[in-house]
């Protein structure tokens, strides 16, 4: 794309434009809507663009032009805080519940779906119903407003012939001298004012004051739009970007989208463009990002739907299984949602592929299938399943005939348990546990009672007692001895309920704490009343699911589904084990098995062909196999591998029900070469804005007008408006040709993406930016670093100082007494960026400004002796012409300090000028200047241990400037641990430890601790509170995180706070983080540290 030339023409006639949406206008009735105008400008001169704005529009007397406003809204948060302050409740008591709630965007019913899982929400609710009852009008209403921070809006001269200003529109007030509506933006674009979102864009700034110094440096005559009009289509640009050298570019520089264009090797504007559309939450999300890397390398052919290719094809097409289905990874069950591009599933033949893109579907209507194996399958009617038949449509499956290919759930276990474990598979099963009262447990009659008092007797060294209480036997498991009845002792099994964390647990809470065994199942299901025939009825499905888990990890044949009861929802778990014999029953008999083969599952005929029939003893069994094949009788793998057959697959389960179900949202996953996963154990068969509305226009017949305003309707949730532009849309694809089915599937799509899709003249202006920026870069490295340094947070330097050592000739030097200035200064000759001065630790702009003006109008300092006599000369006592103050230059108080002297040395302000050789040498330089100013040198500050140490000055000068460089790996070769890591752990740079070929490597690394933060989390197999810390490890210029887990820190008693700028050396392995999407290193359980 290359723009050659721009000319304004004025045309006396009417011209025909492409479109508009101004629909009504400004006349007088229901209002119209007219589309946003977004420019953005250099951030130092919007108020330029403000103040003219005010000068072209506010004219003849008439105000016309004023700022939005926004409006601040009660959240649940602050309406429960407001509203309890009225009642006077307790402020703890409320502070506490507020704190509860993760998201301050709960709504009055998300409230009360809490108190259904949460007993404190819900004890507040039934306590001060009176404040529940009262937030509920009040959220959502405005609460405070404030001026918009972009937002200008200019109103017509006239509305139907008279002369109006600004308040004959809306409601305005005063803030501060501004004119600000009483509305927001989003209800003045209803009333159909235009809306100019004036914003000022820093970047921009950076970039003209870049192109000003390269025409004061290089009088290279640029100017933005001759860059712009240049083409764009530069290799070097799109090589630097690829790389991955993205720091300071416009929407480009985070971690995630500078993987994303090191995925994608951009080659010309439209890949920037996609890029900074794509890679947006909402895009990610939906997985419309990965789909369009895959489809652009040709991992994966694009699809597109009926009409739609000529509106999708710059996109590859971007723009099912119910919501929550558990799908078999890699990484263990996920619900379906979850699961992302890069994950491998489990597939038709057994092995892990690759992911390669999930889809959202939408909202649909599903089916339930239930099988003799797994959980129950929710999808559309069209998805395909795996029966002995092949592949078939959901739908069309047939109860008691059709088996479906199926895998475990769980990795395989064999642990047996022992009697304890059984005895708590009883507890929960019919226990219960009053805090201050005895554990105690129903049985249904005196004998099982007493069988179940002995073993907990022998168990827990107990002396429970056996009783009969209205319709039930229990067995209540007290702990009382002769020689200490009087005396309080704590209950052995209570204890043990308290350290599993099942203390205080009631019914709906239980879960199981340990790693499920056989006799822990066991004693479950003989304790569970609820049980018959190897059904069981749990309420909690928290634990039915783990029940069920454990089941197909013990490779017990079960399957899992959900009734209701009286109205009230119960999770099954149906099993058999009378093949197996696995579980290990203590007073009961076996349950009726659902089938009599080894597995439990039904097999297809199909496997009788690996019968050989030449080697069976009797025609009539070769006779017998054969008539029950013809007649497609599933039989048994016993009988299979009785006449010598074999079967490569076991696990099926027969199909036991086909419902309707409800309307949920769906999910569909792209699976590389098989294009098959497991869903609940059985296998199954696997844009941008204007787009939308061109699809909306050349299939659905919408003018382009009607095709924006759709977008708009659907990113606000107008379902009223959507729903009558639906209607239109399907009588416009009909007249197109374009068949029902069809028709509705684009409308799906048009109405899930239109709420995230992004607008592509905004991603075009936002790639230009961005291009232009890296284009700078590229031809001009220098100029662009000593800029986008001097515009710079102190967070942001070290990775620009890093990137430019690898991607440019300029290099940052330390600060110079004599060159450098207040700013970040460079000698072009030799491409090196001096330090600023002002980044020196409490050196002001005051102090910097004495120091420069001295420098300019006597010449260069000569000494720290030199150096201190100029600064200080009306100052220090020593000097021979002492005296009263001569003139009022004498009796200025002068801004330098000698802590400013002393950071100046530290930071190597005057290493040049004393011939610094090594930085261990500034101590002399120090020792001097603390003689002439009459300050002394500490032993705590510069122990005698360290002043010969080259870390130690390195260290010192980073931490009073941000500059300076550690020779790490000559630390770690004169420390104690080298010779510990030996053959376990390589040394490796952190900037190495970045590549991703290096992730899964044991390394060590030496580095400086920047930050250092313990945190806490809760283990979800125990519910124990365990400990981790994140540690930033800087590295010179490079920085990466470190992950410190609880069994390391178990090891090492010192506060993890106590590290901070500290040097350590630590073995760590390097693993990929899907937060950051880059490298970062952890600790391990035997990992080594040393503090230096």
């Amino acid at each position: 794309m290359k723009i050659k030339h721009v000319s304004i023409k004025q045309e006396t006639n009417p011209v025909q434009v492409l479109d508009c949406s101004v629909s009504d206008g400004y006349r007088q009735g229901p209002g119209g809507t007219l589309a946003d105008v977004d420019i953005d400008f250099q951030s130092d001169r919007r108020q330029e663009v403000k103040e003219y704005l005010e000068r072209r529009y506010n004219i003849n007397g008439k105000q016309r032009v004023f700022s939005a406003g926004t409006l601040t809204t009660l959240k649940i948060k602050a309406a429960i805080k407001d509203v309890a302050r009225v009642h006077r409740v307790p402020l703890n008591i409320v502070n506490y519940i507020t704190s509860i709630f993760d998201d301050d965007k709960m709504t009055w019913t998300d409230l009360f779906k809490l108190a259904f899982t949460n007993k404190k929400v819900k004890k507040f609710i039934t306590d001060y119903p009176q404040v529940i009852e009262e937030i509920r009008p009040l959220m959502g209403q405005p609460r405070s407003g404030s001026i918009h921070a972009s937002a200008i809006l200019i109103t017509p001269e006239q509305k139907d012939g008279e002369e109006m200003e600004c308040f004959d529109y809306t409601p305005l007030k005063k803030v501060d001298d501004v004119l600000v509506s009483e509305l927001d933006g989003y209800s003045l674009d209803e009333v159909g004012l235009l809306k100019n979102d004036c914003l000022g864009i820093k970047e921009l700034s950076k970039i003209q004051s870049t192109i000003n110094e390269c025409n004061r440096v290089y009088d290279a005559g640029l100017r933005f739009d001759d860059i712009v009009k240049g083409g764009l289509d530069d290799e070097k640009t799109y090589r630097l970007l690829s790389d991955g050298f993205t720091q300071n570019v416009f929407q480009f520089s985070s971690k995630g989208m500078t993987k994303f264009l090191m995925d994608m090797k951009p080659t010309n504007i439209h890949d920037l463009i996609a890029a900074n559309a794509l890679y947006r939450p909402a895009t990610i999300e939906a997985g419309s990002t990965e789909r369009y890397l895959n489809c652009k390398r040709g991992d994966v052919a694009p699809v597109y739907l009926w009409g739609t290719y000529e509106a999708l094809k710059n996109t590859y097409g971007q723009l099912c299984i119910a919501e929550d289905s558990v799908v078999q990874t890699k990484e263990g069950n996920k619900p379906i949602q979850q699961v992302r591009a890069g994950d491998y599933v489990l597939t038709e033949d057994g092995t892990y592929q690759y992911v390669s893109c999930i889809m959202c579907k939408g909202e649909k209507q599903t089916i339930r299938v239930r099988t003799t194996h797994g959980e129950e399958l929710v999808c559309t009617k069209d998805h395909k399943v795996l029966t002995q038949y092949g592949w078939v449509e959901s739908g069309e499956l047939i109860p008691k005939k059709h088996l479906i290919k199926g895998f475990w759930m769980s990795d395989e276990a064999t642990e047996t348990g022992t009697l304890k474990d059984w005895c708590l598979g009883i507890y929960l099963a019919n226990g219960s546990y009053a805090p201050t009262g005895t554990p105690s447990i129903a049985c249904r009659n005196k004998a099982e009672a007493e069988t179940i008092a002995g073993i907990f007797d022998e168990c827990f060294d107990l002396n429970s007692v056996v009783y009969f209480c209205t319709r039930c036997w229990y067995v209540r498991l007290t702990y009382t001895k002769d020689s200490w009845s009087n005396h309080t002792r704590p209950n052995p099994f209570k204890e043990y309920l308290k350290f599993i964390g099942l203390d205080e647990c009631l019914s709906y809470d239980k879960f199981i704490p340990i790693k499920p065994t056989l006799m822990l199942l066991s004693g479950f299901f003989e304790g569970d009343g609820c049980m018959s025939n190897g059904l069981v009825r749990i309420v909690n499905p928290y634990m039915a699911k783990q029940i069920f888990y454990a089941l197909q990890s013990f490779r017990i044949p079960s399957s899992y589904f959900e009734t209701y009861e009286n109205g009230q929802k119960v999770n099954c778990v149906k099993f058999g084990d009378n093949a197996t014999k696995k579980l290990q029953y203590v007073f009961k008999k076996r349950f009726t098995d659902i089938s009599k083969r080894s597995c439990g599952c039904r097999v297809p005929s199909m496997y009788l062909n690996t019968v050989d029939f030449k080697k069976l003893q009797s025609k009539y069994n070769a006779k017998y196999l054969r008539s029950r094949m013809k007649k497609n009788i599933p039989c048994y793998l016993q009988t299979i591998e009785r006449y010598g057959g074999s079967c490569e697959h076991d696990v099926w389960g027969m199909v036991l029900s086909v419902k309707e179900d409800g309307i949920k949202r769906t999910y569909d996953i792209s699976v590389e070469n098989n294009h098959s996963f497991c869903v609940g154990g059985l296998v199954v068969h696997n844009c941008y804005q204007e787009q939308v509305a061109q699809i909306a226009r050349e299939l659905g017949g919408f003018s382009l007008g009607e095709g924006v305003n759709l977008l708009k309707l659907i990113s606000k949730k107008r379902t009223d408006k959507i729903r009558a532009m639906k209607e239109k849309f399907i009588k416009g694809a009909k007249v197109s040709g374009c068949p029902k089915e069809d028709a509705l599937q684009v409308w799906d799509m048009i109405e899930l993406s239109g709420s995230y899709l992004f607008n592509a003249s905004h991603a075009t202006a936002y790639a230009i930016t961005a291009y232009t920026g890296a284009w700078l870069k590229a031809n001009y490295p220098t100029a662009f670093y000593t800029v986008a340094l001097q515009w710079a947070d102190d967070k942001e330097i070290p990775a620009l100082m890093s990137e430019m050592e690898q991607c440019s000739s300029a290099m940052i030097v330390p600060p110079d007494v004599n060159v450098s200035e207040a700013q970040f200064f460079t000698d072009y000759a030799t491409d090196e960026i001096f330090w600023s001065l002002t980044r020196i630790k409490m050196l002001g702009k005051k102090a910097v400004d004495c120091i420069i003006e001295e420098r300019e109008r006597n010449g260069a300092f000569l000494s720290i002796e030199n150096f201190i006599f100029r600064i200080f000369r009306y100052k220090l006592k020593k000097y021979e012409f002492w005296d009263d103050p001569d003139n009022a230059e004498e009796s200025t108080r002068v801004p330098v300090n000698a802590r400013h002297v002393k950071n100046m040395i530290l930071a190597g302000c005057f290493d040049n000028i004393e011939k610094v050789k090594s930085v261990t040498d500034r101590y002399d330089i120090l020792s001097r200047a603390a003689r002439e100013l009459g300050f002394e040198l500490a032993d705590k500050d510069f122990p005698d241990e360290l002043i010969s140490k080259h870390y130690f000055w390195s260290m010192q000068q980073i931490a009073v400037s941000g500059i300076g460089s550690i020779d790490y790996r000559r630390i770690f070769d004169s420390s104690d641990l080298k010779a510990k890591v030996k053959g376990k752990a390589s040394y490796m740079e952190l900037r190495r430890a970045f590549d991703s070929d290096n992730e899964g490597k044991r390394i060590v690394v030496c580095a400086t601790v920047s930050e250092a933060e313990e945190k806490a989390y809760k283990d979800k197999m125990t519910g124990e509170q365990k400990k981790f810390a994140k540690i930033m490890l800087q590295q010179n210029n490079d920085m990466m995180e470190l992950v410190c887990w609880s069994d390391f820190l178990q090891n090492y008693p010192a506060p993890i706070g106590s590290l901070k700028n500290k040097v350590i050396i630590v073995s760590v392995v390097i693993k990929y983080s899907d937060y950051s999407g880059a490298n970062s290193l952890t600790t391990y359980k035997s990992s080594l540290i040393q503090v230096m």
